[in-house]
């Protein structure tokens, strides 16, 4: 699946993070990017702030 919505995909079993690049930076389960993942972090954070999330 590819998503941009976080909400889409928080649910699966592993999630790439994908730079403008093309480079695949991080590939993990939701809590774990959450943890490790600026990238992710800062993508869940405006996701939040704009109500994409529920």
């Amino acid at each position: 699946m590819i998503a941009q919505r976080i909400a889409s995909v928080k649910t699966a079993d592993r999630i790439a993070v994908i730079e403008s690049d093309g480079t695949i930076v991080h590939c993990a389960p939701h809590d774990v990017l959450m943890r490790e993942s600026e990238t992710y972090r800062d993508i869940y954070a405006s996701q939040v702030k704009s109500g994409s999330l529920p």
